[in-house]
């Protein structure tokens, strides 16, 4: 009876941790519209976090110097 208190209350704790819904994104300079964004947002109830980058060296030096944390670049 007792592990199944603990389990129980195990499965609960882990369960309410709040999922991440965030999307990082590495992505050019005005290339993602921002109304995009929103919608985008809106249709899948998640947040965007939108990186920019202006030249293909700036992008190539962020990543290669070991940017992390993109899900999409």
């Amino acid at each position: 009876m007792i592990c199944a208190a603990v389990l129980t209350s195990a499965v609960f704790t882990s369960c309410s941790k709040k999922d991440d819904r965030t999307l990082y994104l590495y992505n050019w300079t005005y290339y993602t519209p921002e109304e995009v964004v929103k919608a985008f947002e809106k249709e899948f109830n998640c947040t965007v976090k939108l990186d920019s980058y202006s030249t293909c060296d700036e992008m190539y030096a962020k990543l290669r110097a070991g940017a992390k944390g993109y899900d999409i670049a």
